[in-house]
């Protein structure tokens, strides 16, 4: 059996431009990903990364998150903005690198791109200020894990299950 018309109803796209360039990056090759997700396993990642841009002062919801859109029962992440910005840029470049050497190889062909149209890349003290208030308390934590990573393992667990008790949910449920 053949299609007469041709298929319109697959998933909507993430907003698509050329002039600014938009650049997306699938969330799945971060992860090592080769399905799709479901759609509460999207809503969960939304949720979580708009959990972080609230932490971060940027306040949003899944709903207003524009940076993490589904499309075609995957995630895709707008990584323009960042590489827009020379600090955000030289970020990208380095983590990049490890997470996805051939998605490195894309962005260093973009970046050269005059419809990318690069900004100037001055950060603002707020930024710096909203980072460190996200970050700083995460450095202890971080270098009891490495210090201690079975204890820490241990206390990860007994906070999860600490949570699923308030929500009265059974752990292995």
């Amino acid at each position: 059996l053949l299609q007469a018309r041709p298929i319109t109803s697959l998933f909507p796209l993430p907003e698509l431009s050329f002039d600014p360039l938009l650049v997306w990056f699938s969330f799945a090759a971060v992860q090592g990903l080769v399905g799709p997700l479901t759609p509460l396993g999207q809503d969960g990642i939304r949720s979580v990364m708009a959990g972080m841009s609230t932490e971060l002062g940027a306040p949003m919801t899944p709903e207003t998150n524009h940076v993490f859109v589904p499309a075609g029962e995957r995630l895709w992440i707008k990584m323009s903005d960042a590489i827009r910005n020379p600090i955000g840029l030289r970020i990208t470049r380095t983590f990049i690198k490890i997470i996805e050497p051939g998605t490195a190889q894309i962005i260093e062909a973009l970046v050269s791109d005059p419809q990318l149209g690069a900004g100037s890349g001055k950060i603002k003290l707020s930024t710096l200020w909203r980072m460190a208030r996200f970050g700083l308390p995460l450095l202890p934590r971080l270098a009891h894990a490495m210090l201690q990573p079975e204890a820490a393992r241990r206390r990860f667990e007994q906070q999860i299950e600490e949570k699923l008790a308030a929500a009265h949910i059974e752990p292995g449920a």
